[in-house]
Order: C-alpha cells, then structure tokens, then sequence
C-alpha cells in the first residue's frame, strides 16, 4: 500500500514537471537585442539614469501612469502619419501585424500584452519616432513639443535609452513602404549598456568610458581636457565629471582582450616610459657636470688658503660692484689691488715651496 501511494506521488511529481517543461518560455532568439539594464549598472547609477522621463518606446515601460501625457501626444503623431502616407490605419495596422513575431523575439523578455495591443503599441509608437525626428529638422514649427526645449531635451535622451526601444527594421521598413516627406536618414546609437548585453568585443563606448577614466583621475584633468576641447563638460563642477565616470566605469568589465584603444595604451605607456629614461639619463648627466665643475673649482680657486682667499676677495668685489648705489673709491680700489697682488705673490712663494 505504501509503495503504491509512493509511486502515485511519484507520478504526480512527473506531471508537475511536465507541466512546467510544457509552460516553458521559448529560448531567447539570436534576434534578441533589447534588453533590461543589468542590476550592476543600475546599483551604479540612480535608478532614474535608465528610466524614461516623458514618454515611452516599446513594452517594457508602456503604461506608466507619469507617461501618459506623452500617449496623446503619440496618437495625434499617427494620425498625422496616416495623412502624410495616405494610408488608412488598417492597412498599417496589417503592415505591423506581419512582422509581430519577428518584432517580439528581438526582446529578452517574453512581452505579457496580447495580439491587438502589441501591434498598436509597436504601430504608435514606430509613427511617433519617424514624425518626430522629420520634425526635429524644422526651425519653424509651431508646436507645443518643439516649443518647449526641456521637453525636448527629454523625449531625445528617452528614445536613447536600452529599454525604451523597439526594433529598428520597423521603422525602417515603415518608412520605406509608406512614407513619402523628405528626411534626413534615421539614425539611432546603441546605448552602453546594448553593448554589454548584445556585443561582446565590440565594446566601443565602454572602452572609450574606460580611457576617459584614465585620463580624469581629477578634477584639473578634467579642466584640462575641457580647454583642449577635448571634453564638453555640462555638468556644474569637474569634480561630478570624475565622480559620474568613476561610478560608470566601477560597474563596466572591459575585456582586455579586445579593447579598442590597446593600440592607444601601449603607445602612451612607451612614450612615459621613454620620458622617465630621458629624464634619469639627463639627472645623470647633470650629477656629472655638477661634478666636474666642483672639482675644477676646487682645484684651481681653493687649493690652497691664498687661492682661497684671492676668490673669495674678487667675488666680494664683483658683489659690491653690481649693487645699485654702491660705488668703488680709488682707496677701495687702491686696498684691493695691493691685496690682489699680495695673494697672488703670497701664492706663487707658497707654490715653489717644497711639499706644496
């Protein structure tokens, strides 16, 4: 009886993992390149560095009750799509509907909206991005958004962000098939932390980061660089520059291996080094011709106490001489004349003594 209710167990037990095999996720798509911030890099900056401030892109921060106000923003933007490509919003909606397989395996996470909202999600937001970058060359316009410069400068550091995204392709065969405005290229930069998730080796911004934090070890280097125009400081003080960096580059693993400045760092190294040799052999040289000249000092003005004295004499008197005010009278003269030549004859008896 035991044995029967321990392999009845035993069958529910296999049941239940089969369940969890049967709800399991499918595994992450090589298209996956959208990403959540790892938790090192949001322990190292505030949480807010990697949040959106006016307005959402894709899933992952869809629906937040402080970026609402953007959301009405983003419909009047795909009703003036509609318009400029003549298309009705079934048609788009139809063009989205397509490729929505595709657009949910570039996330690393399974996205919990259904059908119908992803694909309005993706559509709106897709219409907003091209109609704001097309608008965003214009000077002239007359809208609330681009009247407003903090707004703007919000909605273009939010649509940089690594989990405010969705796939490029979208826009660019949206805007391919459909619209028809003249417009700059799209262009959109991979943030640092894509870097991490999705490129390895190819980590440029993060071994730029890591240079940068070799050459700002203070707040004077960072003054320098911003002089050489090397380094666009916005920030209120230098000293928030070293901080900002350190905090980025504590939470970044660069590999050595493949850092694109190696190239840049072997040089520096070699170039300093070569300045510490040139700099000792200099010292070097330096030591002996500071030697050389004591020793032909010492020989030929204090070999002996006549000498000695005679130098010091004519140095008194050049003193003396070169300072403002000071004049040489005939008897001064006529004093250290008989002087010199007493030394010098004092000198020359003491030189044809013996054992001098």
């Amino acid at each position: 009886m035991e044995k029967e209710k321990a392999s009845k167990d035993e069958l529910e037990f296999v049941r239940d993992i089969e369940r969890s095999l049967a709800n399991l996720e499918p595994p992450m798509s090589s298209d996956c390149c959208i990403y959540r911030v790892p938790r090192n890099l949001r322990k190292g900056m505030k949480e807010d560095a990697y949040t959106p401030h006016a307005v959402s892109i894709g899933p992952l921060h869809h629906g937040k009750k402080e970026l609402e106000p953007m959301e009405r923003q983003k419909l009047r933007y795909l009703q003036e799509f509609m318009f400029h490509t003549d298309s009705s919003l079934y048609a788009l909606f139809c063009f989205i509907k397509v490729m929505e397989d595709r657009i949910r395996s570039c996330y690393a996470e399974t996205i919990p909206f259904n059908s119908n909202e992803f694909v309005k999600m993706i559509l709106t937001d897709a219409a907003f991005i091209i109609l704001h970058i097309v608008k965003s060359n214009y000077d002239d316009l007359d809208e609330v958004v681009y009247r407003n410069s903090c707004l703007m400068s919000s909605i273009r550091r939010d649509i940089m962000l690594l989990e405010n995204q969705i796939p490029f392709f979208v826009l660019c065969e949206l805007y391919d098939f459909h619209y028809r405005m003249p417009s700059p290229v799209l262009k959109l930069a991979f943030p640092l932390p894509l870097e991490l998730c999705h490129y390895r080796g190819q980590t440029y911004i993060c071994d730029y980061i890591s240079l940068m934090v070799c050459l700002m070890e203070t707040s004077k280097d960072v003054d320098l660089l911003v002089q050489k125009k090397i380094l666009d400081n916005s920030l209120s003080d230098s000293n928030e520059v070293v901080t900002f960096v350190r905090n980025l580059r504590s939470n970044i693993v660069v590999d050595r291996r493949h850092n694109y400045y190696n190239n840049l760092f072997t040089s520096l190294n070699r170039h300093c080094e070569q300045r510490w040799v040139e700099a000792f052999r200099s010292q070097q040289k330096w030591h002996i011709t500071l030697k050389v000249w004591l020793t032909v000092l010492k020989v030929d003005y204090f070999s002996n106490p006549w000498r000695t004295a005679s130098t010091i004499a004519a140095s008194l008197l050049l003193v003396f001489t070169l300072s403002p005010g000071f004049q040489v009278t005939s008897d001064s003269e006529i004093l250290v004349e008989s002087l010199r030549l007493q030394v010098i004859s004092d000198s020359e008896i003491l030189a044809r003594s013996p054992g001098v």
